[in-house]
């Protein structure tokens, strides 16, 4: 009964945020996560850590959807065992995951299912033998339901950030990501930014045909996600669906990983044209990312690879 109160949870998390990240695209399109810049280093409250992955998403979009601008967050449990209590008539707003692997056991004549740790230490504890380890493990997820910390009486106030480095600046954190790169990343005067997996690098238009740095920052860390494709075993695009699915992990990559450079992400989200330049270079076509001509979205023909254009942001998906 409670694994599957858990599952409900979780699906019912994911489908709300699913509903906001629509919303959010079809309102303000390129620019969706312009209002999230308070939003994006949820942790939690009781143990201080950080969350992550898709957590991390759906924290920042109900801080976006409710004005909260504590970055802290914590289940009912949590704020109760700490001494905490919820506010009367306070409502959870978000939901987090917890995976963990899990396996089959014989104790007592009985099957039951543990996690992989559990498991170990029943073994260590010398409660059961390996012999009782009974199949193989498997992943399982639970979510629940938490808290923003400014819900909760009782959580100690919260930790001003600290006022930007003055040299964490745009143009430092672009040479630091052509610095840390999988791959070369060559700047030439081009209307288009991508990712060719044939060659394995990236071409970015030159920074002064940038609106902004971090315009620039933002197209480089999109393609930057593309190219960890191969090395993640998540494969080219074969039709419409995993061409979107591959754009998708792109932009949420590019948020989290500017979220976590330290740039202003209001301006990283507005941030994304390019000023086009005289054509220099001839125009493939098909999407720069997939420039090996095996496979296009069949519905729209073969995408084009990512322009940069005075009225819309080369970081975009087109």
């Amino acid at each position: 009964m409670r694994a599957e109160k858990g599952r409900d949870t979780l699906t019912e998390g994911r489908a709300r945020l699913v509903e906001s990240l629509a919303s959010a695209m079809e309102e303000d399109g390129l620019s969706w996560y312009a209002g999230w810049e308070r939003c994006w280093s949820a942790r939690n409250a009781a143990t201080g850590a950080r969350y992550r992955g898709v957590n991390r998403l759906s924290l920042a979009a109900a801080s976006a959807r409710c004005g909260f601008e504590d970055p802290r967050w914590v289940t009912y449990n949590q704020a109760r065992d700490a001494g905490w209590h919820v506010r009367r008539g306070e409502r959870a707003q978000a939901t987090v995951e917890f995976w963990s692997w899990y396996v089959p056991i014989m104790r007592a004549g009985r099957q039951s299912v543990v996690t992989v740790q559990r498991a170990r230490e029943l073994v260590a504890a010398g409660r059961i033998s390996e012999d009782d380890v009974c199949g193989d493990r498997f992943l399982r997820g639970r979510g629940a339901w938490v808290f923003n910390a400014s819900q909760v009486e009782g959580v100690p106030p919260v930790m001003e950030p600290r006022a930007a480095d003055p040299g964490t600046e745009p143009w430092r954190v672009a040479d630091d990501l052509i610095a840390s790169s999988r791959c070369p990343v060559r700047e030439t005067r081009s209307d288009d930014a991508f990712y060719a997996p044939a060659e394995d690098a990236i071409t970015m238009p030159l920074r002064g045909q940038f609106e902004s740095a971090e315009g620039f920052c933002r197209t480089l860390m999109h393609e930057m996600c593309h190219s960890t494709a191969g090395e993640l075993g998540r494969p080219l695009p074969s039709d419409q669906e995993s061409y979107a699915f591959e754009e998708l992990v792109a932009e949420l990559g590019s948020a989290f990983s500017a979220a976590d450079a330290g740039l202003d992400m209001s301006a990283v989200a507005r941030g994304g044209r390019c000023r086009p330049g005289p054509r220099t270079t001839r125009r493939t076509s098909g999407p720069g990312w997939t420039r090996s001509g095996t496979t296009h979205p069949p519905s729209r023909g073969r995408p084009r690879r990512r322009r940069a254009r005075p009225t819309s942001s080369s970081a975009g998906t087109r």
